[in-house]
């Protein structure tokens, strides 16, 4: 199964000192490794899944989209 980024780069480089001159490819490794061994153990299996599922199919809402965009989103960029 392949990983599903549950940020964009774009929301990288809004958050954190990063322009858009850097090149993507370097950055989405970092991204994986850091959902899979920080944001997986924080939120367990069960809920990370979900979330993600729900990202990639553009169906987060409620409680699930606050999570997302208030604690997740900038959790990731500053990782």
């Amino acid at each position: 199964m392949d990983i599903i980024r549950i940020i964009t780069v774009q929301e990288i480089v809004k958050l954190t000192n990063i322009s858009g001159n850097v090149d993507t490819d370097k950055i989405m490794p970092f991204i994986i490794d850091v959902q899979q061994r920080i944001l997986q153990p924080i939120l367990g299996t069960k809920l990370y899944k979900k979330i993600q599922t729900d990202y990639n199919a553009n169906s987060l809402t409620g409680i699930y989209l606050q999570l997302h965009d208030e604690y997740i989103v900038p959790m990731i960029a500053h990782s």
